[in-house]
This record gives structure tokens, C-alpha cells and sequence, in this order.
């Protein structure tokens, strides 16, 4: 098709005129699968994906589809891929994958979408993944925890009562992890992060003798830290959580303090 032929002339032009003007730069072709391969004007592909562009006309193919993407079409992502793949030959280490954004606030789910599609490119392996932007990132809360380093997981608990008595003075406080986010013009988003509070101790009233020191670093040492969660018993500490007269109450080994 004529104007394919004429658009990959044209960006082959700008290439040659920006790597003249600074050697070493690094071209980069982004393209948009849903509208390039829109299924009811199947020849379009012709005209906006030209073989022209087809590797080495480019440093890096760039390949976004955040419209299949939210809509859940992982197939269309995927036969997308495979086509653009075939057609301009860019290996995968030379690639990369926009996954998408979130508009509005009532779309905040869309997050869980774009997170998975962004896996699935970062599986096939391309060079970088990208999800966009800063803004609708912190609106929204979005979080994205990276378990693919291979390091070794740490129990959340130990099934261990705290070693020591605890004194009568001894404190519980629930902590929170709230973000307000203040817009220009005053108004307010609010994103709870922790579905319960995280309470936090202070034993030392507990600690009678330089032995219960001892036990107490013993223990800590243990649980690396505030590596692990433990049990925390005592029917003073139990009414101050809950308002029972007797039982247990779940705390984090990190929030003893002494």
C-alpha cells in the first residue's frame, strides 16, 4: 500500500536525521495493536504497521494495548503480540510493553488487569515494562509487590506465645497506614492501605530482672526482628485490645519496644 511505503520513507528519514545529529541515540517505534489491527479494516495493518518498519529500522518496537487490556481480551493482546512479532521481527529483548492506565477513579479495579498484562510481557520476556502515570498511580493507591527476585519468603507468623509476663503498665497502640492525597483546588482522596490496624507494644514495664532482658533479645533474635508475628497473651493486654476479660491477642514482634 502507497502510503505505507510513504510513512516508513518518512520516520526512516527522521531515524537517519536524528542519529546524524546525535550518534548513539537510540530510535525507539511505538505502536498501538488495537487501532493497527482493528479486525474491521483487517488491510489497515498495511498502511500503519508497514513492513518498511520491520527490525533494524528501529531500535526498540514498543507495543501497547490497553484497550484489550481492560476489557479482559488477553487473547486479542496475545494474537496482537504474535502478529507484530511476525510481521516487523523485532526479538523480544529489543521490546517493550506499555500496559495501560487508569482513567478515572471509579476504575480503580482496572489496576488488577493492567498489573496481570504487565506480568505477561515481563514472562515473554521484553526489555522493559511500563504502567503510566504518576498521578493516577498515587490517586488510586496502586501497589505493585515484585515476587520474581527469588528471595527466600518469611512466614508472617510464629506460632509462639511472647516469653515474658507483662506488667500492668505495659501499652498497645493501632497504627494505620491512611493516604490523603490533596488536590490544587482542596479537595481530598483518602486511601486506606491496611484492612485492620497494625498495633504496636511497649513491655517494658514487664521487664523485672536483667535475665528477662536476656529472654527478651533471645527472642528477638529468633524471629529476626520484626521478621515474624507472634502471640501476645495476658488478660490485661486482652481487655485493652478487645474489652474480654481472657485470651490471646495477634501483634507484630516488630512493634515491641524496649
Amino acid at each position: 500500500m502507497r502510503r505505507g511505503v510513504c510513512l516508513a520513507a518518512s520516520t526512516a528519514a527522521l531515524v537517519a536525521a536524528a542519529k546524524a545529529e546525535a550518534p548513539g541515540c537510540v530510535s525507539h517505534l511505538l505502536t498501538y495493536l488495537p487501532t493497527v489491527l482493528e479486525a474491521k479494516a483487517p488491510e489497515a495493518k498495511r498502511a500503519n504497521m508497514p513492513l518498511g518498519w520491520a527490525s533494524p529500522a528501529f531500535d526498540v518496537l514498543q507495543l501497547e494495548d490497553y484497550d484489550w487490556v481492560t476489557a479482559g481480551d488477553s487473547s486479542s493482546s496475545a494474537e496482537g503480540v504474535a502478529v507484530a512479532f511476525a510481521r516487523l521481527g523485532y526479538p523480544v529483548e529489543r521490546q517493550h510493553y506499555l500496559s495501560g492506565f487508569v482513567l478515572r477513579p471509579d476504575q480503580a479495579a482496572e489496576w488488577g488487569l493492567i498489573e496481570a498484562a504487565a506480568e505477561v510481557a515481563r514472562a515473554r520476556g521484553v526489555a522493559e515494562t511500563f504502567l503510566w502515570a504518576l498521578p493516577q498511580v498515587m490517586r488510586d493507591g496502586f501497589v505493585h509487590f515484585d515476587s520474581s527476585g527469588g528471595d527466600e519468603v518469611v512466614e508472617a507468623f510464629d506460632d509462639v506465645l511472647f516469653p515474658l509476663a507483662l506488667g500492668r503498665e505495659a501499652e498497645v497502640a493501632p497504627g494505620f497506614s491512611t493516604a490523603i492525597l490533596t488536590s490544587g483546588g482542596g479537595r481530598e482522596a483518602r486511601n486506606a492501605a491496611w484492612a485492620e490496624a497494625r498495633t504496636s507494644y511497649d513491655v517494658g514495664p514487664g521487664l523485672r530482672s536483667e535475665a528477662d532482658i536476656g529472654v527478651l533479645l533471645a527472642f528477638f533474635r529468633a524471629r529476626m526482628g520484626g521478621g515474624a508475628g507472634v502471640s501476645v497473651a495476658g488478660s490485661f493486654l486482652t481487655s485493652m485490645l478487645s474489652g474480654r476479660s481472657s485470651g490471646l491477642a495477634m501483634g507484630s514482634c516488630g512493634g515491641l519496644l524496649w
